[in-house]
């Protein structure tokens, strides 16, 4: 029982090390800061929001999400296609992408506190 116990140690414990060594996709060349894609994915929420408020509905709400998009990325200095670039890469990153959201969520906290009389 204890050599089929350590023979599973040392198999969990090959699995976690062959897993931290794998090549991590690297960030594409002129994608996004993190930092300010936070920034762009909090105001796109909230432009977002503000459309389906003002009961935007099937075209016209892709349309104004589209030129939100555009007015986002132009106010940060990158273009839509590094926006679209760097979305691309955290979704095939899930747990980046899980860690980024959580700073989204703590981004758009901050504002609503700042809002709250």
């Amino acid at each position: 029982m204890k050599g089929k116990i350590g023979y599973l140690f040392t198999f969990c414990l090959l699995l976690a090390f062959l897993n931290a060594c794998k090549d991590k996709e690297v960030r594409p060349l002129g994608s996004v800061p993190e930092k300010d894609f936070v920034r762009m994915l909090a105001e796109m929420h909230i432009a977002d929001a503000m459309s389906e408020y003002h009961n935007y509905q099937g075209d016209s709400l892709n349309a104004q999400h589209i030129s939100n998009l555009k007015i986002i990325c132009s106010n940060h200095g990158y273009s839509i296609d590094a926006f679209k670039q760097t979305y691309a890469y955290y979704t095939k990153n899930p747990y980046e992408f899980d860690r980024l959201y959580l700073q989204v969520i703590e981004e758009l906290t901050k504002q609503q506190l700042q809002i709250k009389p």
